[in-house]
C-alpha cells in the first residue's frame, strides 16, 4: 500500500513540474486488455491490418514515429486484427515503393495500392497535431478494397506528455 501511495505522489510531483497537469484527456477512457496470448505473440487466423506511420503536425518525427508503433502495438491488444506495425512492414518490403506509400499515401487510391502491395484488407492511418495548448490525434480505419472509411476517431489530450495515453485512448476507441 505504502508503495501504491508513494508512486501516486511521484506522479503527481512530476505532473507539476513537467508543465502538465496529469493526464487530462478528452474521450472515453477504456482500460488496456490483456491476454497472456497476445504477450505470448500467438495470433489466430485473423484479418492482416496495416497501420501506416501517423502524421505529426506540429509534433517531432520521433515522436510521431514512436507514437506511430505504439498505436500498433495498442490495436494488437484486441486481437481483431493481425496487425502489422509502420516497423514490420518496411523491414518485410524493403523498397522504396513501401516507403513512399507508407509516408506519403494520403488518398484512398494510394491506401488501396498499399493494403494491395502489402495483402491486407484493412489500413489504419491518422495524423497527431497541436492545435491551440490540445494535441489532436485523429485516426482512420479504411478498407483497402472499397475504399471506405469503417470507422473514425478523434481524441484529444492537454498536452504532450499526454500523447503516449491518448495514443492508446483512440486505438481502443478506434477497435470497439
Amino acid at each position: 500500500m505504502k508503495r501504491v501511495i508513494s508512486a501516486m505522489m511521484i506522479l503527481l510531483a512530476f505532473g507539476m513540474f513537467s508543465g502538465c497537469k496529469g493526464v487530462q484527456t478528452k474521450g472515453d477512457v477504456i482500460g488496456q486488455p490483456s491476454n497472456a496470448a497476445v504477450a505470448a505473440g500467438q495470433t489466430k487466423n485473423l484479418e492482416r491490418l496495416a497501420v501506416k506511420t501517423l502524421q505529426g503536425k506540429g509534433v517531432e518525427t520521433e515522436a510521431v514515429e514512436t507514437l506511430s508503433e505504439i498505436l500498433c502495438t495498442q490495436i494488437g491488444y484486441h486481437q481483431k486484427f493481425d496487425a502489422l506495425c509502420p516497423a514490420d512492414i518496411v523491414a518485410m518490403l524493403q523498397n522504396s515503393q513501401v516507403s513512399a506509400l507508407m509516408g506519403a499515401c494520403e488518398d484512398d487510391s494510394c491506401t488501396e495500392n498499399l493494403g494491395n502491395l502489402l495483402e491486407t484488407p484493412w489500413v489504419v492511418s491518422g495524423s497527431v497535431g497541436k492545435v491551440g495548448e490540445e494535441y489532436v490525434i485523429n485516426l482512420t480505419l479504411m478498407s483497402t478494397s472499397g475504399q471506405q472509411a469503417k470507422r473514425r476517431v478523434v481524441h484529444t489530450v492537454g498536452c504532450k506528455d499526454d500523447l503516449v495515453h491518448g495514443i492508446r485512448e483512440a486505438a481502443d476507441k478506434l477497435m470497439k
